[in-house]
């Protein structure tokens, strides 16, 4: 599309909240459905389902049935295919500094 992408690999972004940590477990189903439109790969969202799991149980429930609903609104096939294309290059390069990260806290 022309665009320029600039990654910066070492920079590290901490939220002052947990994302999500105020929802109603119906939120969750929005919220996953805002995956799906947007194109997220199967495994990012499951990775995402899953952290949500250890804090509401309920709140994964509705996301993986957002996820797999029949949801048809979806944007560009370009934007979903760039995203799943960078996704994917992710978890090919995924290593265990990202798991620490991810789950360990400082």
């Amino acid at each position: 599309m022309g665009y320029e992408i600039i990654v910066y690999p070492k920079q590290i972004m901490k939220t002052t909240r947990k994302i999500g940590s105020n929802y109603k477990p119906k939120m969750y189903y929005y919220y996953s459905l805002g995956l799906k439109t947007n194109g997220y790969a199967l495994p990012f969202a499951l990775f995402r389902t899953f952290q949500i799991a250890k804090l509401k149980p309920l709140g994964a429930l509705y996301m993986l049935k957002g996820y797999f609903s029949n949801y048809n609104d979806l944007y560009e096939p370009e934007v979903r295919k760039f995203l799943k294309k960078i996704q994917y290059i992710k978890i090919k390069t995924f290593d265990i500094n990202t798991i620490k990260r991810l789950f360990i806290k400082n």
